[in-house]
C-alpha cells in the first residue's frame, strides 16, 4: 500500500501569518498554484488513487479538487471531519506577533507543547490523535498494508502529525516534522524478514526545490513496532 499524506497549499490565513485552526480561509493564489503543480507532477508520474480523503476546511478542500482536476479518472472526494487542523480555542484569529504580545505563555513553552492549545480552550495533541485515531481504521487496516491500494489524504501541518504518527504507529512524543505548505509525505510497507518495514519519504513542495527536474526528497526507513508474522 502506498499512502500520501499533502498539506494543503498556501492559504490567505498563512499569507498573513495568522493562527488559523478551524477559521476557513480559501487558498491563496500561490497556494492554487501550489496544488496544480502537485496534480500535473502526480499525473506525470502516472500516480493512481483508489482513495482521495480531504479535510472539509476551505484550504485543503480546494488543494485536493485542484489536484484531482488534473489526475485521470480521479474517485470521488471523500471528506473526514478528522482530517481538520487543531481546535487552537482563543488562538484562532490571532496574528503571530500578537500571539506574542497578547499570549506570551505559548511562546514560554518548551517546543514539545508547541501543539498543545488546552490551555487556550483548543485541543491538546491526545485530544487531535484520538479523534484521528478513532477513524484510521476505516481507511487503512493491516490487511490493506501490502495491498497495491494508493490513497491520497490532505490535511493539515497539524493534523498531519497525527495521520503520519498513527500510519507509523509511534505511540508516544512529540513529532519533529517540517510541514510546508503542499509537501507531502509518501508510506509504503514492506515485508522482510518476515517484519512488516515502514518507509517514509518527505517530498518538498514542487515549487520550492527541484533537482534535476524532479522535487526534493528525504527518505527515511525505520522498523516503526515492526510486527511478526507467522
Amino acid at each position: 500500500m502506498e499512502i500520501f499524506v499533502v498539506r494543503h497549499g498556501l492559504s490567505e490565513g498563512n499569507e498573513k501569518m495568522i493562527f488559523q485552526g478551524h477559521l476557513d480561509f480559501p487558498l491563496a493564489d500561490k497556494g492554487r498554484n501550489q496544488a496544480e503543480h502537485l496534480g500535473k507532477y502526480f499525473n506525470q508520474i502516472n500516480q493512481k488513487f483508489d482513495r482521495i480523503l480531504s479535510s472539509p476546511l476551505k484550504r485543503a478542500k480546494e488543494t485536493t479538487e485542484i489536484i484531482a482536476r488534473q489526475l485521470e479518472m480521479p474517485p470521488e472526494i471523500e471528506f473526514e471531519d478528522a482530517f481538520k487542523e487543531f481546535n487552537i480555542g482563543a488562538l484562532e484569529g490571532v496574528k503571530s506577533t500578537e500571539v506574542l504580545e497578547n499570549y506570551p505563555t505559548y511562546y514560554e513553552r518548551p517546543p514539545s507543547a508547541w501543539l498543545d492549545f488546552s490551555e487556550f480552550g483548543g485541543e491538546s495533541f491526545e485530544e487531535m490523535q484520538k479523534r484521528v485515531d478513532s477513524v484510521m481504521h476505516k481507511y487503512v487496516n493491516d490487511d490493506d498494508l501490502l495491498s497495491d491500494k494508493k490513497l491520497l489524504i490532505v490535511s493539515h501541518g497539524g493534523a498531519m502529525r497525527g495521520i503520519i504518527r498513527n500510519l507509523l504507529q509511534i505511540e508516544t512524543g512529540f513529532m519533529f516534522i517540517r510541514v510546508e505548505n503542499c509537501c507531502h509525505f509518501k508510506l509504503n510497507y514492506v515485508m522482510t524478514r518476515g517484519h512488516l518495514r515502514r518507509y517514509v519519504e518527505y517530498i518538498m513542495p514542487l515549487t520550492s526545490l527541484i533537482v534535476d527536474g524532479a522535487p526534493y526528497r528525504f527518505t527515511h526507513s525505520e522498523d516503526f513496532r515492526a510486527k511478526s508474522v507467522s
